[in-house]
């Protein structure tokens, strides 16, 4: 039983193509569409000072690659390299979209649900560095497993499921804000 990923919404769809089509994403693209195509990653602020990044001086992702790792949603490895042309994997972008969350200003960040311990994936371990992020974003509906049994922790992301990832989030901000300030 495959759940396919959600399907972009048409205005993210339209605004990166080439990604769209993609079968694979690179850390360089899912840094320009975390940039440009989450509204609320402006409300974010930076983390720290952004050290060398020594692969990137004539990057076209250049400025979003300095965002998003200034603000802490992504990392450049320990040799100041961000490789900005490898493939993403899918526990990676569940680790970048639940860092995003958590960076969240907390009076603009909705709700979270609680854990589900009966949720469990035969190919991701409880000790995996990706674990709780996958879980989480399953559980926000932001990621679908590749089965009932099936994360796909190190498969890689393609690009319409980078897209719908990030529609899912954006619509999982809308809905869970007026869902929140119903409540109040």
């Amino acid at each position: 039983m495959e759940t396919p990923a959600p399907p972009p919404s048409p205005s993210l769809s339209q605004r990166f193509p080439q990604i769209a089509r993609s079968s694979g994403v690179t850390r360089a693209e899912a840094a320009t569409v975390i940039v440009r195509g989450i509204p609320r990653f402006h409300l974010i602020r930076p983390l720290k000072s952004v050290e060398i990044v020594t692969d990137i001086p004539d990057h076209s992702a250049r400025r979003e690659i300095l965002e998003v790792v200034g603000k802490g949603i992504m990392e450049v490895y320990p040799n100041h390299t961000f490789s900005p042309s490898s493939l993403l994997s899918r526990g990676e972008l569940a680790e970048i979209l639940s860092t995003l969350i958590d960076r969240l200003p907390a009076n603009r960040r909705p709700p979270l649900p609680g854990s589900s311990s009966s949720l469990r994936f035969q190919d991701l371990l409880d000790r995996n560095r990706y674990a709780p992020a996958v879980y989480r974003m399953v559980r926000l509906g932001i990621l679908k497993p590749k089965s009932a049994r099936t994360f796909g922790v190190g498969e890689k992301v393609s690009g319409g499921e980078l897209l719908g990832a990030v529609s899912a989030l954006n619509a999982w901000f809308t809905t869970a804000s007026r869902t929140s300030s119903d409540t109040r």
